[in-house]
Parts: structure tokens; sequence; C-alpha cells
């Protein structure tokens, strides 16, 4: 926590006046009437406004088919609470219906609300409550998606493997979100990060854990034993899941293990560098603090 002392200034005959710290300010991205101010039990509270854009709906007319998965995945990763997907007519509308739904089942919290076949257009919201949510709580999760996944492969459950890897992908669309609305403060559901470093950061972790998860929906229980990739897996436990303090020869044990699985080296690399982003994380905290 810290201290400030100001002194208090008039303004004009009626009205005091106080300064703001500059840090507060440039860290908040304050303009002019954006704080707010509440008087309990005698002292003055000042919190930073949230900033509410006007980016909550959307309506889009869809011309060509094919992009509309790209278009879903934008507004969900842009925030958007609210889009309207309009058809030029109801044969674009029928075949849409399964594009939609497919990409859907991708996109944590955004739910068909209004299907109209006579005006040819489907409206999607963001369902999801709006609760705090941490983002390394969320990249846990897609940690022990990883290690249920192993567990698929160990036992030949390509069936629940295929499940969980639709989830990781439904968890890493989601950290997007979650992380665009930190960078424009919007309905901040983890208000922890707030530097733009942290987010390209995380949003790199999140990338390479949803790859690592495409590789071992990919990956035989043969290939998997025949090598031991479980030490380098073992390391996202340590650093994400316990949160063990991550240290330069650690990263180096991992780069000088050898694999002959294409599958597997690809792993290790995609770990170091997950590895990498969580130590620059700590190094940002450490050297420049909010």
């Amino acid at each position: 926590m810290n201290e400030f002392t100001r002194k208090i200034q008039i303004v004009g005959n009626r009205s005091y006046a106080v300064s703001l710290p500059k840090k507060w300010v440039i860290k908040n991205n304050l303009e002019k009437k954006e704080i707010n101010i509440i008087e309990k039990e005698g002292n003055l509270i000042l919190s930073p406004k949230k900033i509410q854009k006007n980016t909550t709906d959307k309506d889009i007319l869809v011309e060509n088919l094919e992009l509309i998965p790209s278009i879903l995945l934008l507004c969900y990763s842009r925030a958007v609470s609210k889009v309207r997907l309009i058809f030029k007519n109801k044969n674009d509308y029928l075949s849409a219906k399964p594009i939609v739904l497919e990409i859907l089942s991708h996109l944590e919290g955004f739910k068909i609300i209004n299907d109209n076949d006579d005006d040819n257009n489907i409206t999607i919201c963001d369902s999801y409550e709006k609760t705090n949510i941490l983002i390394r709580d969320l990249a846990k999760r897609m940690v022990i998606i990883l290690n249920n996944m192993v567990d698929c492969i160990l036992n030949n459950n390509s069936k629940t493997k295929n499940i969980l890897e639709n989830e990781s992908d439904s968890l890493y669309h989601f950290s997007k979100r979650i992380l665009y609305e930190s960078s424009q403060k919007l309905n901040l559901r983890d208000d922890t990060v707030n530097d733009i470093e942290e987010i390209f950061l995380w949003r790199l972790i999140f990338k390479k854990l949803e790859n690592i998860g495409d590789i071992l929906e990919k990956t035989t229980k043969e290939s998997y034993i025949k090598e031991n990739i479980q030490e380098v897996l073992n390391k996202l436990n340590d650093f994400i899941i316990l949160q063990k303090k991550i240290r330069i020869n650690e990263i180096q044990k991992i780069k000088e293990m050898k694999f002959k699985n294409l599958n597997n080296d690809k792993i290790k690399e995609l770990v170091i560098d997950i590895l990498n982003n969580l130590l620059l994380i700590d190094l940002n905290k450490t050297y420049f603090p909010n």
C-alpha cells in the first residue's frame, strides 16, 4: 500500500482541491471526470471509474458464410456481449445455423438467444456471469485439462481426449476475451492483470498451452511412453499450478533434453516458451511495478 500526502488548494471562493499522484493517473489511463469518490466513516475513498465502451452490441451482415467462424471469434475476443448475424436470404440462414452451432461449442458463455427464420438472422449473447476470474486460475484449469488428456492417452480413451481438447480450445478463447477486457478496462473479470506487457505475455502463454493440447490430441500411447515427455509436462504443474519460483537452470535442463519424436520435441519447445514468458511476467512485476 502506498501513502501520499497532498496540500489542499483553494479554488475560487467555495471549492477545495488536491492533486492526484501522477503514477496513479497514468496507470489507470484517467481522463477528466473519471474517478469515483466515496465518503465512508469520515474518509474519502478515490477509485478509478471503469470505462464502459459502446462495443457491447454488433449487427453484422454476413455475405460470405465461410467467414462466420472468424467473425464470431473476433467478436468474442473483443468482448462483444451481443452479436446479430444477418443473412441475405433463407438459404444462407439455414446453411449458417450448423456453422454457428459448431463454433459456439468452442466459445464459453456465447449462446443463441434469438433464432429468427422470418428475418433470416441469428442473435448470440454472452451469458457468462460477470464474476471475478483470475487469469492464473484459468491457466491452472488448462494445465489440469492437459494432465487429463495424458491420462486418456495412457488409457487409450480417444473419445474423452477429444472432448478435453475442445474444452482446452474454449478456455483459450475465453482467456483472450478476459485479457481484452483487461486491456480496455471493460467489465473487468480479472483486475490483477492491467499491465499491457503482462497481458501480451499471458496471451502467448495461453496460445502455447492450446498448442500443447492440439499435439496431445494427436498423440498415441506408443509414441508417448517411448520417451519421457511427462517430465517436461510436469514443469507446467510446478510453475503454473503450484506457482513455484522459476529459475534459469530449470529451463536449461529442459533445453538439454533430447526427443526423437517430433511431437514430443514440439511440446518441449512450447513448455520452454511458456516458462520463459512466466519468468518475464515475474521480472516485469519486480522491475516495472505498477
